[in-house]
C-alpha cells in the first residue's frame, strides 16, 4: 500500500499543468473554440506528401467539402504539451497515431521536404516528401477566427501596461536561461509577485516538482503566476545550443497560454529563456483577440545580435506591447563567447533599455568566472531586489501590471536608454542619469517587386460575394495599378501570387474616400495570417498616405496568397483605395545614438 501511495503522489507532482478543454465534438469532427478550425476526428494514412495533399482535398466530411491539409502552425496548435503518447487533448487520443503527420508547410532548407508534427511527445521535424505519414485534415470555417473570411475584432485604442485590459484573467510567467532552472531565481520573484497580486505564497517544494513543466505558483480571482523550468534543453555545453531549444519550448509555452484565453501575458526571462519569451510571443500575437503582451528581459542573449555604431543590438521584443529590458554591461565575454557578436549587452529599439550597471555596491569575487557569473545575474537581482518596495520610481516591477500603478506615459516610451547612476550607500532613490531616444529600426529595401511582374506573377483574384471590389489596370504596363474596396459588411479580395524570390515585407499606398461618417478597419493577410491593420478611425486626413511597409515574416519562393478585408463599423460604408502594391526585401538595421 505504501508503494502504491508514492508511485501514485510521483505521477500527481509529475503531471504537467494542462490547458484547458478547448474542443466541441460534432462526432467525425472537432472544433476548436481557440482557433474557430474544425479539425476531422479521424486518422488517415500512412500516405505520401502529395497523397496527403489530395486525399484532404477531396475529403467529404459532416457534409463539407472544403477540408485540406493544415500548415505546420495549425497542427501544431493541436499539441497538448503537457501529455505524451500521444501528445493531444483526449478528445483526439484514440484516434490520433503516436507518430508523425504531415503539414501542407513546404521546408525551406529544402523544397523535396515538408513539415512534420509528432504525436508522441509533440516535436516538429522535417522529411522528404515521398516517405509515408499520417494525415489530418482541417477546415477553416466562415464564422472561425482564421484566414481572410473571419470576422476581424477592431482593437480598442492603445493602452499602456497599467491600463484596463479588455477581457478576462492575466498571467505571469517567469522562466531561466543557459545551465539553470527555475530554482535557480525565478521561484523566488513569482513568490514575491504572488504577493503583489494578493495571492498565497506556496511553502517550499522539492526540486523534481517543477523539472521540465509549467507550474502554477499561485492564483488569485484575476491573476495567474507560473514558472516554466525547461532545463532538459536548457542544459547543453554550450549557450547557443540552449537559444535554440528555446525556440520549440516558447512556442510550446504560446500554445498553451492560448488555450486559456488571457486577456494580458507578461513574460519574464534571463540569458537564454529571451528566445524562449520571443518565440511565445510570435506565437500569442498571432492570435486574432490576442492577448496584451509584456515582455521582461534580464541579460538577454542573443548570438545573432548586431553591432550598431559600437553597440549590440537585438530584435527582441518586435510586435509586444510593452517590453522592458535590463542590462549590465561588465565583461561576461569569457563565459559567453566573443565580445563583438552575441554577447549579453543588448539594447532593444523594440524596448524600454535599463542600464543597472552602476547600480550594483555588491562586493566583487575574486575569481574571474565567478565575476562573470555575478554581473550576468545582477539584472534579475536587481529587478528582484531593489523594485518592488514602494518608493517614487518608474523601473522594474512598477513597469508592470501587476503593480497596479499609474505612471506617465511618457517614462514609459520604448526606444529609450536610462542609465542608472552609481549607487550611494543608503540611498533609495532611483532615476535615471539621461535618457535618449532610439531611432525607428532604418529599413534599407534591397529588392523590390511589384505585383505582376516576373518575380510576382499574379495567378489567381478571388472576390467577396459581399462589397465592391475593382481592379484598375494601368492602360500602359497592363499591371495592377491600383483596387477600390466598397464594404458591405464585409468586403475582401485574395490573389494568388506566385513569388519567385525571398521577400519579406509588404509595401502600399492608400486612402479613404468614404463618406462622413464611415469607421472602416482594413485587415491585411498573407498565407492566412494577419501581417498588419488599418484604422480609419485614426486617420488624421482624408489624403493619400504613401509606402505603408507592414512586415510580412520570410517568405519564400512558391505560391502565397495576399487578402485584404474591409469591414464597416457604423451604417456608413467604407470606401478604401490601394495602389503601388509591391513586395520587397528589406535588411532591418537599428541606429543607436554614437555616443550610446
Amino acid at each position: 500500500m505504501q508503494k502504491f501511495f508514492i508511485i501514485v503522489m510521483l505521477v500527481c507532482w509529475l503531471k504537467p499543468l494542462a490547458a484547458q478543454a478547448s474542443y466541441v465534438d460534432h462526432g467525425v469532427t472537432m472544433t476548436d473554440t481557440v482557433t474557430g478550425l474544425e479539425w476531422q476526428k479521424a486518422t488517415m494514412g500512412p500516405m505520401t506528401w502529395k497523397q496527403a495533399l489530395a486525399a484532404a482535398e477531396d475529403l467529404i466530411l459532416a457534409g463539407e467539402s472544403d477540408w485540406r491539409l493544415p500548415d505546420k502552425n495549425e497542427l501544431r496548435s493541436l499539441v497538448d504539451y503537457s501529455r505524451y503518447f500521444p501528445a493531444i487533448d483526449p478528445v483526439f487520443a484514440a484516434t490520433t497515431k503516436p507518430s508523425y503527420y504531415w503539414s501542407s508547410t513546404t521546408c525551406t532548407k529544402s523544397p523535396y521536404g515538408a513539415w512534420l508534427v509528432h504525436f508522441y511527445h509533440g516535436n516538429v521535424n522535417y522529411d522528404n516528401k515521398s516517405a509515408a505519414y499520417y494525415v489530418r485534415a482541417v477546415r477553416g470555417k466562415q464564422s472561425g477566427t482564421l484566414g481572410y473570411l473571419a470576422a476581424q475584432v477592431r482593437p480598442d485604442p492603445p493602452v499602456i501596461p497599467d491600463a484596463i485590459t479588455r477581457r478576462g484573467r492575466k498571467a505571469v510567467v517567469l522562466t531561466h536561461g543557459w545551465n539553470s532552472n527555475v530554482q535557480d531565481w525565478a521561484r523566488g520573484m513569482a513568490a514575491q509577485i504572488c504577493v503583489e497580486v494578493g495571492g498565497t505564497v506556496p511553502e517550499r517544494d522539492s526540486l523534481f516538482r517543477y523539472a521540465n513543466k509549467l507550474s502554477k505558483t499561485c492564483s488569485t480571482p484575476y491573476w495567474d503566476v507560473f514558472v516554466y523550468d525547461w532545463r532538459a534543453a536548457a542544459d547543453t555545453k554550450a549557450p547557443w545550443s540552449a537559444w535554440a531549444n528555446a525556440v520549440e519550448y516558447g512556442t510550446a509555452l504560446g500554445i498553451t497560454l492560448a488555450k486559456q484565453d488571457y486577456a494580458h501575458v507578461h513574460l519574464l526571462a534571463h540569458s537564454a529563456g529571451a528566445m524562449l519569451i520571443d518565440s511565445t510571443k510570435n506565437w500569442l500575437q498571432r492570435l486574432p483577440a490576442k492577448p496584451f503582451i509584456h515582455l521582461t528581459f534580464f541579460s538577454a542573449y542573443d548570438p545573432f545580435a548586431q553591432i550598431k555604431n559600437g553597440v549590440q543590438v537585438s530584435a527582441y521584443g518586435q510586435g509586444a506591447d510593452w517590453v522592458d529590458n535590463y542590462i549590465d554591461k561588465r565583461p561576461v565575454a569569457a563565459w559567453f563567447g566573443r565580445t563583438d557578436r552575441g554577447g549579453t549587452h543588448l539594447l532593444m529599439p523594440n524596448a524600454y533599455n535599463v542600464d543597472v550597471t552602476q547600480w550594483d555596491i555588491r562586493p566583487v569575487p575574486d575569481a574571474p568566472y565567478n565575476a562573470a557569473l555575478s554581473h550576468h545575474a545582477w539584472p534579475h537581482l536587481f529587478y528582484a531586489r531593489e523594485t518592488f518596495m514602494p518608493m517614487a520610481f518608474d523601473l522594474g516591477f512598477a513597469l508592470s501590471r501587476e503593480a497596479g500603478k499609474t505612471f506617465p506615459i511618457s517614462n514609459r516610451q520604448k526606444k529609450t536608454v536610462c542609465i542608472l547612476p552609481e549607487r550611494i550607500l543608503g540611498t533609495t532613490t532611483l532615476a535615471c542619469v539621461s535618457t535618449k531616444p532610439v531611432p525607428d529600426l532604418a529599413t534599407n529595401p534591397e529588392k523590390t517587386y511589384s505585383i505582376g511582374d516576373t518575380s510576382v506573377v499574379l495567378k489567381e483574384v478571388i472576390k467577396s460575394a459581399t462589397g465592391v471590389v475593382n481592379f484598375i489596370n494601368d492602360p500602359i504596363t497592363g499591371r495592377m495599378q491600383y483596387w477600390t474596396f466598397q464594404t458591405g459588411s464585409p468586403v475582401w479580395a485574395r490573389m494568388d501570387l506566385d513569388v519567385k524570390e525571398p521577400v519579406n515585407a509588404l509595401t502600399f499606398d492608400y486612402k479613404f474616400l468614404s463618406a462622413a461618417g464611415a469607421e472602416g478597419y482594413v485587415t491585411v493577410f498573407v498565407d492566412n495570417n494577419v501581417v498588419g491593420s488599418i484604422d480609419e478611425r485614426y486617420l488624421k486626413s482624408t489624403e493619400n498616405h504613401a509606402d505603408k511597409r507592414m512586415y510580412i515574416g520570410d517568405i519564400g519562393p512558391g505560391i502565397h496568397a495576399l487578402a485584404i478585408r474591409v469591414d464597416p463599423y457604423t451604417a456608413v460604408q467604407s470606401l478604401v483605395q490601394l495602389s503601388n502594391l509591391k513586395l520587397v526585401y528589406v535588411r532591418r538595421e537599428a541606429v543607436f545614438p554614437s555616443e550610446m
